[in-house]
């Protein structure tokens, strides 16, 4: 009969290398988890924000794409030309893709060469080289901003439906005035001399956009028009100044 001696040094490494494989997996496991919430709270932090506009035609220069926008702002269209190296006349603004979807199947038959224009931008995140008061103003004015587009598509889709009246949308345009009148003081005290005062034409461009829908003639078209130029000044600012 043979006996052999049992080693129990060789057995302690067995199982040392055992545990030491063990937290090896287990760390791997925690750092592939760590690795997939930093991932999404980032994604999260950059979340999109979709703009849709009803795009009636391109072109390639000014003169035919502003003939285009006149013809449809006969029709109560916005009419607005916007340029990206190319000629864009847009109609309306819409908050939702299916609204626009819905326009463009309805015209297809008499601009056949209308679309869906989508532009996006990223939230909004505190610039670093802005104190903390400066960061809350930028922060305000794009909150109140969004508050106006909000404000002027509901008050554009309720006075083309007959749900309110001129004197009731000049008044609560007026109020939207007023409140965006005192951002943008506040705005000029905390920003007086400082690179960032390349806002002040964003303001001024918007707060021109209300005063004119409070002074038109033609309340259904104005309000279109003015709404795309917020809109398209308030996206610039967030993917460029901010």
């Amino acid at each position: 009969m043979q006996f052999y001696n049992f080693d129990y040094n060789q057995q302690t490494k067995r199982k040392t290398k055992t545990n030491h494989l063990f937290k090896f997996l287990i760390l791997s496991v925690f750092v592939i988890l760590l690795i997939i919430a930093i991932i999404k709270i980032f994604y999260k932090k950059q979340k999109l924000t979709y703009f849709y506009f009803v795009e009636i035609g391109l072109f390639q220069n000014y003169t035919d794409a502003y003939k285009c926008a006149l013809d449809i702002q006969q029709k109560n269209a916005g009419g607005y030309i916007y340029y990206d190296g190319h000629f864009h006349v847009i109609a309306n603004y819409y908050l939702d893709i299916d609204s626009a979807e819905k326009v463009v199947s309805n015209i297809i038959t008499e601009y056949t060469n209308c679309k869906i224009l989508t532009l996006k931008t990223k939230d909004f995140k505190h610039i670093s080289s802005l104190s903390d008061t400066q960061n809350q103003t930028v922060e305000n004015i794009n909150n109140q901003i969004k508050i106006i587009i909000e404000t002027l598509y509901t008050l554009m889709i309720n006075y083309d439906t007959a749900c309110t009246t001129e004197k009731s949308i000049k008044l609560q345009v007026l109020n939207l005035h007023s409140d965006l009148s005192k951002i943008f003081d506040e705005y000029c005290l905390n920003f007086t001399n400082n690179k960032y005062e390349i806002c002040k034409t964003y303001f001024l461009n918007i707060l021109n956009s209300l005063q004119n829908i409070y002074n038109t003639e033609n309340l259904s078209q104005s309000l279109k028009y003015e709404l795309i130029n917020i809109t398209l000044n308030y996206v610039y600012h967030l993917n460029t100044i901010c």
